[in-house]
């Protein structure tokens, strides 16, 4: 069976992507910054009787992505498909530049 790790999975995009991987029969790793949006969409999964894990992690943190990775190999045993849907979307005027 095929596993995919979703990035940015506990809302939009990402758990749109995360719940159509899981209608094609894949093991999804929902996760997100926000935990309990990841628990969620691995709710919604499981509900439809699908196999998921969620998992709370800072894609911004070496040590965070590190134990998702190491955490879907020890579920799944794989991992054959990454989708990097988490971003930071910082709100500043049109005039102000981010270095």
């Amino acid at each position: 069976m095929t596993v995919a790790i979703v990035t940015g999975a506990g809302q939009g995009i990402g758990r749109a992507i995360a719940l159509g991987f899981s209608m094609r029969n894949t093991c999804v790793v929902a996760a997100d910054v926000r935990g309990s949006n990841a628990s969620k969409v691995q709710d919604e999964i499981k509900n439809a009787g699908k196999k998921a894990l969620a998992l709370e992690v800072d894609v911004s943190c070496e040590p965070s992505v590190t134990w998702m990775i190491e955490r879907t190999l020890e579920e799944f045993g794989a991992i054959d498909v990454l989708v990097n849907d988490a971003g930071i979307y910082p709100f500043l005027p049109t005039t102000e530049r981010r270095e």
